[in-house]
């Protein structure tokens, strides 16, 4: 794989998932979750609402319809990594789409059990909810009675699904492969080079006032060039929930996402309140800043510029004995679950053309090891970006029992 600049080539080994797209393990994994996925609805689409399912039988479709998802979570979780890297590798693409429609196909064929959850009578429900069988399953239950005043029709669930194939996850990809395939051609130095974007974003953090000037135009102009394309998807999205919120009643758009989070409008707009009632601290922290750095008032490309003595750049192997150090002093467990990303190979790191910008922690299901993606280019905020998708690699690892 072509790099753009010198660094570390750090990358993950995805054959513990599968050795590629065309694996024939991978095939025959989906094929096994449209089998189990057609074996319950024939088994027990109508039993629900019939209220003829006994509790302990209900344990055993979650525990059936949980084995399925979690079969499909290796496959999904090898494409969306592929793509994050090679995006425009057709196979990939291929599969990215294959994956989509049947986690699509999935959720369509499976909204039986929800809906049917949520119309049976109060008493049939509450046997359900207090028996001990499906204790484990109380929150989930739950959740599906108190979202049921928003759910609509089994046909317009389905459609909804289905549409988004063509819809938000059509207009997700075209980005995601879009924006990947942007080059950025800088002059630093005597030397006009092609670069990434996440390497031009380091930039904005450079010492130098002319290179980060030089970073954040050339970020700005990319958008603009490209602002046709960018609006209508950022638009489309953006209407595409706000319909959708409408058709399920919702009072706003946020109030959707919201009890999706489990959390109250109320609460949401303290924050949003308390935040906006904050903007003078912002002000405060820049006019510091700008004295510190000599400046009448900063210019936009000065927002992350670096104060203070610093190291300029880290080598991957100081990066990880920093984290690892750190780690170890405040849990030697914790430091023994960071040190099998590094030594088993589960983060990408390296800044390839093509490649996503930024970083994540991938966690799919407890069977499968988090991966992590970044893009390190040495500097301490890529340091401290690792450290911190690390954090949620913790978390997964230790959440999975």
């Amino acid at each position: 794989m072509t790099r753009l600049s010198e660094g570390p080539f750090i990358e993950w080994d995805l054959t513990k998932l599968y050795s590629s797209a065309n694996d024939p393990a991978l095939i025959d994994d989906l094929r096994y979750v449209i089998l189990k996925k057609d074996e319950l609805m024939k088994e027990y689409k109508g039993r629900i609402a019939e209220e003829s399912i006994e509790a302990c039988e209900l344990r055993l479709v979650f525990e059936r319809i949980e084995e399925v998802m979690s079969k499909l979570a290796k496959p999904s979780m090898f494409a969306y990594l592929s793509h994050s890297v090679t995006p425009a590798v057709p196979t990939i693409q291929k599969l990215i789409r294959k994956i989509d429609d049947l986690e699509s196909q999935l959720e369509s064929d499976l909204l039986f059990l929800k809906l049917e959850l949520s119309k049976v009578s109060g008493d049939f429900f509450s046997r359900l909810l207090n028996s001990t069988e499906l204790a484990n399953y109380s929150h989930y239950l739950e959740l599906i009675r108190t979202h049921r005043v928003h759910m609509l029709s089994e046909p317009e669930e389905k459609m909804l699904t289905l549409k988004e194939l063509t819809g938000k996850k059509a207009l997700l990809n075209l980005y995601d492969e879009f924006a990947s395939s942007f080059i950025y051609r800088l002059k630093i130095g005597e030397d006009e080079k092609n670069f990434t974007e996440s390497e031009v974003e380091a930039m904005r953090r450079d010492e130098d006032p002319e290179v980060r000037k030089k970073a954040f135009v050339s970020l700005f102009r990319k958008s603009e060039e490209n602002r046709v394309v960018l609006t209508n998807v950022y638009n489309s999205l953006a209407k595409d929930w706000d319909i959708e919120a409408a058709s399920r009643g919702y009072s706003s758009p946020i109030s959707m996402r919201n009890r999706e989070n489990e959390t109250p409008d109320g609460a949401v707009q303290s924050l949003v309140d308390a935040t906006s009632n904050g903007y003078s601290l912002v002000q405060d922290y820049y006019r510091l800043k700008s004295r510190i750095m000599n400046k009448g008032s900063l210019l936009h490309s000065d927002i992350y510029a670096p104060i203070g003595d610093f190291k300029d750049l880290f080598s991957w192997q100081e990066a990880k004995s920093m984290i690892l150090e750190v780690t170890e002093n405040f849990d030697p467990q914790l430091e023994r679950i960071d040190a099998e990303f590094f030594e088993g190979n589960f983060i990408h790191g390296s800044v390839m053309p093509g490649k996503r910008s930024g970083a994540y922690c991938s966690y799919a299901s407890p069977e499968i090891h988090p991966y992590i993606l970044a893009n390190f280019g040495g500097k301490m905020s890529d340091v401290l970006t690792l450290a911190h998708e690390l954090g949620h690699g913790l978390h997964a690892v230790l959440s999975s029992k």
